[in-house]
């Protein structure tokens, strides 16, 4: 025997190689575009189904929506995927600046971007902790430098995943609230707790102050 390569290996097995020259729909015509140009072509569609591009918009409502910005259609998935958040500022910064002037056409896509926002979470409901890597270190720098009633400055290091803290100058709140002093995590318990990362481990590491590192935040 011999070995004989497959057909995928020659040509596309996907999909069909031969030129679509008719469709009786406005949803095959719009199938046949995405298949040949990977995007909403009306002049390509109009000519497979003999219908007016006016026709196919009013067929495809729904299905396909005008995109303010390039003045292209696009097939629904695409044009309300992503930050739709982005998509209606952008959309209604293009209508401020084509003079506030909107169609029938631009309508429907705004409202189809506003219908696909997702609801907001209330802030009551959100939870998070000390080590989250989204929160910038500038806010964790700001907490800190309140609740120690001292400068204290937070880097966080990307390429070895780790937070240094270091501070201006030691205070009694410092020593006795610190993660590196002795009496911290009893502190911590009995009045308040000041969670570096909201996982199981934590280790605190570091002992001085007054520009000297006194703590790194670490999973």
């Amino acid at each position: 025997g011999h070995f004989v390569k497959a057909d995928i290996f020659d040509r596309p097995v996907s999909f069909s190689v031969g030129e679509v020259t008719h469709v009786d729909t406005s949803e095959e015509a719009l199938s046949a575009s995405l298949n040949k140009y990977g995007e909403v072509n009306l002049g390509y569609m109009s000519e497979l189904t003999d219908k007016t591009q006016d026709d196919l918009i009013t067929e495809l409502d729904g299905k396909m929506f005008l995109n303010p910005i390039t003045g292209e259609f696009e097939v629904r998935d695409k044009f309300i995927a992503g930050n739709v958040v982005e998509k209606i500022k952008a959309v209604e910064r293009s209508i401020e600046a084509n003079g506030g002037e909107v169609n029938e056409q631009i309508e429907k896509s705004l409202k189809a971007l506003k219908d696909a926002v997702p609801t907001p979470i209330p802030f009551e409901d959100l939870d998070f902790n000390f080590g989250e890597r989204w929160i910038p270190a500038s806010v964790y720098s700001s907490y800190m430098t309140n609740l120690f009633e001292t400068g204290v400055d937070i880097v966080y290091s990307p390429n070895i995943d780790e937070y240094d803290v270091s501070c201006e100058r030691k205070n009694m709140k410092i020593w006795r609230d610190g993660p590196a002093s002795p009496c911290a995590a009893q502190h911590r318990a009995e009045h308040h707790e000041v969670r570096w990362h909201g996982r199981e481990r934590q280790r605190h590491q570091g002992t001085g102050c007054g520009g000297h590192t006194v703590g790194k935040l670490e999973d």
